[in-house]
């Protein structure tokens, strides 16, 4: 169960992470796991695609750094590290029948 409410507060701060950056999306996400968290970083990457499925995070890929500092301010918690965000990219524009390659 707490596993379920970190996933649901990182994928929070992912949307949160968009919604100031509207014309791009997140390629790539980076996120540390304390030992405390009760989180297998292999779990986590199984869950990705769920956690994120619709998202602007979907289709990012994720990095996991895991802890072993039991001691640390942060060893019960899953900690976004960065987010690597890219250009939306556009629809391709046709014009009179010819693809323009997405210039306008």
């Amino acid at each position: 169960m707490h596993e379920k409410v970190l996933f649901r507060d990182l994928r929070e701060k992912l949307v949160e992470v968009a919604g100031e950056h509207p014309n791009s999306r997140i390629v790539r996400v980076r996120v540390w796991v304390g030992p405390l968290s009760h989180v297998d970083p292999t779990t986590l990457q199984r869950a990705w695609a769920e956690i994120v499925q619709g998202t602007a995070a979907e289709g990012a890929s994720l990095l996991t750094q895991d802890s072993t500092d039991l001691d640390g301010t942060h060893a019960d918690r899953i900690i976004l590290s960065s987010v690597d965000l890219a250009p939306e990219e556009e629809p391709p524009v046709w014009v009179g029948g010819v693809h323009d390659g997405g210039r306008t």
